[in-house]
């Protein structure tokens, strides 16, 4: 089609719903009103769609979505990293188009999902655990997935942590009676006389209790004075937790009944309660040294283990120490914090 045939062509179709576009080399290309950049570079061919990261209209650097109008020249410019993307199809107008990029991801979910099988099937014999076909109907109805293929896709881009799966899978599930065995774990007649004070709804804990079955969370290693709730198990008595445990939203949300307001008794006696610390900063000469020495010296902790490593001029360390109450712990961190070089000092169930 020469010029004149084309000038001729517009008039007549200036009011339809179609646009004429030349190629860098002067062909002519028919495209529905409102075709952008994508849907040409598509037109083309589907390489130049998939590639496509803008161009050229009539000289001039234009985006992907770029609209076009009758009579452009178009160039296109293209990336061996570009990829098409679900927002493609938010603003792509032809099917040619459309359908292309729905090729191209629907392939690319296919190869992600594989990969979370395999992440999926690894970590399972890491865990020494069997991926049976109860298990994966388990997995799908906690997710919300009808198809594998989507469950494998969450954890290939990292929407759903392994870990967690395993969490869910390794609880056993709660028999119907669950609740009335959990009451019975408390011993009612002991809890009303020792472990209350009058008037409070709190189970108070204190080492000289006896009859209560209960043990400190090695999640979070509570020491006397922390804030503290009580979580009664089904088999371990009952675990009292930080409030600022790390798993106390969750237990809060799935197992309200299990919950127990808890709180210290006021005592002069010294008990030792295992918390760890830890501590990072650069990497000075004697370091080490001093943050021993403070511990064992200065503040009067005994210290269970250390475990420092030093890479590039930094440090990081993770300490395991017995101190008596809140108190005492932050105490020491507070002289840990002014020793030269240390930049910050944390309890590590935080």
């Amino acid at each position: 089609m020469n010029v004149v045939d084309f000038i001729d062509r517009f008039k007549t179709d200036i009011y339809s719903d179609e646009i004429f576009v030349f190629t860098p080399k002067g062909d002519l290309k028919k495209l529905p009103k409102g075709a952008t950049m994508l849907d040409f570079a598509y037109e083309i061919h589907s390489r130049l769609g998939d590639s496509c990261v803008g161009g050229k209209v009539n000289g001039v650097k234009v985006t992907l979505k770029h609209k076009l109008q009758n009579g452009d020249h178009i160039e296109i410019d293209t990336s061996g990293n570009q990829k098409p993307k679900l927002d493609w199809l938010e603003f792509l107008v032809t099917s040619k188009a459309k359908s292309r990029v729905k090729a191209s991801l629907n392939e690319e979910r296919k190869v992600m999902a594989e990969q979370g099988r395999e992440i999926l099937v690894r970590k399972f014999k890491n865990w020494k655990m069997e991926l049976t076909d109860e298990g994966m109907r388990k997995m799908l109805k906690k997710y919300n997935f009808k198809l594998a293929i989507d469950l494998y896709f969450d954890l290939a881009t990292g929407k759903i942590d392994p870990l967690e799966i395993k969490t869910f899978l390794s609880e056993k599930p709660e028999e119907p009676n669950a609740r009335a065995k959990l009451e019975e774990l408390i011993p009612k007649k002991e809890v009303k006389n020792l472990n209350f004070e009058a008037g409070d709804d709190f189970l108070v804990i204190d080492n000289n209790i006896k009859n209560l079955n209960y043990k400190l969370a090695q999640c979070c290693n509570p020491v006397q004075g922390d804030a503290i709730f009580g979580f009664v198990t089904i088999s371990h008595g009952i675990k009292i937790h930080r409030n600022s445990c790390p798993n106390a939203a969750q237990m809060k949300e799935r197992f309200p009944y299990r919950v127990i307001l808890a709180k210290w008794r006021e005592s002069s006696s010294k008990n030792s309660f295992l918390t760890t610390l830890h501590i990072s900063g650069v990497d000075e000469i004697g370091i080490v040294t001093e943050i021993t020495h403070i511990i064992s010296k200065d503040v009067g902790v005994h210290m269970r283990s250390i475990n420092i490593n030093s890479d590039k001029g930094k440090f990081e360390g993770i300490l395991k120490v017995l101190v008596y109450n809140v108190e005492h712990i932050e105490f020491l961190m507070q002289r840990l914090k002014k020793v030269k070089g240390v930049v910050s000092v944390t309890r590590g169930e935080e």
